[in-house]
């Protein structure tokens, strides 16, 4: 954003909410200007410049939040830390899957319960249609619906999906708990397990949506972002938790606690993951991790790489499969409308 931008946005924001318009404004500015700052001095490491079989990436993840229960999980006895090559899940996953690294992908697999996975595996389309008229597919196009319409004859072009890995399961589509804003651990472990007995691949990634917002452990805590619990008409709240806690509406210790509730809660799923797998360098990690008032900043803003957000953890260990856990078939869905894709996404604090 501009100065420009910002000073209009400003006025618009100040005219239509007033004092909130107000505090809104300052924050956006303080924002630019952090990102602007901790961008001088940001040197991220790509996942594929360490060794591992195993990545098990815990989303939204703190270091210093994971450190704080690592006595209470045996597997976390080899912290470590990296510098993460994104603020936010979306830029993660681009990077991290960008067709630079298209020998490791083709020999990986990607079990995700992130929508924006999306946003790594776009659909290409071809410049023209057949009738000769340009095509300029639109954002929906490109990352939802994988179709266009030509502008000229009327045509439904289908786009070709971009997926260097060579297994793709995309658990939010089939699992995705909307009472919750959310989806559970469960379904991504059976399917990491499935994956790892089922599949040959030289390394896999699997990515839990915890200890992310909504907590789950606490629903009546963090209304799933801007989708209340249980809100079948999918009302549209006013702030995510992060926005809560900047606003002085709820406290620091109790957001803290309950974020750290959630990380158990993913954990325990992970415990039974490393259990039912095999990797000789299971890795536990974050995409990135959220200030909680640094530089005046919360949440995990785009393009923000101060330390709290881009510092993350990265603790090694080793996975053996027990085979202790039989994994139960999730449904299959695979039909996802551009609409619920959104919803899930606004579930989680984005738009």
């Amino acid at each position: 954003m501009s100065f420009y931008d910002w000073i209009t946005d400003s006025a618009q924001s100040i005219r239509t909410d007033g004092k909130e318009g107000v505090s809104e404004s300052l924050y956006e500015l303080r924002l630019g200007i952090v990102r602007r700052i901790s961008k001088l001095n940001y040197e991220p490491t790509s996942i594929w410049e360490r060794e591992w079989d195993l990545l098990i990436v815990l989303d939204a993840c703190r270091l210093d939040l994971l450190q704080s229960v690592e006595e209470e999980f045996r597997f976390l006895d080899h912290p470590g830390s990296m510098t993460s090559t994104a603020s936010s899940t979306t830029g993660w996953v681009e990077r991290s899957f960008d067709t630079q690294y298209e020998q490791k992908l083709a020999e990986t697999a990607y079990v995700t319960g992130n929508p924006n996975s999306i946003r790594a595996f776009p659909h290409e389309f071809p410049e023209t249609c057949e009738c000769g008229a340009s095509l300029k597919p639109s954002y929906q196009a490109v990352y939802h619906e994988g179709r266009e319409t030509c502008p000229s004859c009327g045509t439904q072009i289908q786009g070709e999906r971009q997926v260097p890995v060579k297994v793709l399961q995309e658990v939010w589509r089939d699992s995705w708990d909307n009472s919750l804003g959310t989806i559970q651990p469960r379904p991504i472990t059976n399917a990491a397990i499935t994956t790892g007995r089922e599949t040959d691949v030289d390394s896999m990634i699997v990515h839990y949506m915890q200890p992310h917002h909504p907590f789950i452990p606490a629903p009546e805590l963090d209304q799933g972002s801007y989708i209340a619990p249980n809100d079948e008409e999918r009302q549209k709240q006013s702030r995510t938790i992060w926005e809560q806690l900047r606003m002085g509406d709820v406290d620091k210790e109790v957001v803290w606690r309950e974020y750290r509730n959630n990380l158990r809660h993913v954990l325990e799923d992970v415990e039974l993951l490393l259990e039912n797998i095999d990797g000789d360098v299971a890795v536990i990690t974050s995409d990135h991790g959220n200030a909680i008032g640094e530089y005046g900043i919360y949440g995990h803003p785009p393009g923000t790489p101060i330390d709290s957000i881009v510092t993350v953890p990265w603790y090694e260990t080793t996975a053996v499969d027990e085979e202790s856990h039989s994994p139960t078939p999730n449904a299959t869905n695979s039909n996802v409308t551009s609409e619920e894709v959104t919803e899930r996404l606004q579930d989680l604090g984005y738009f």
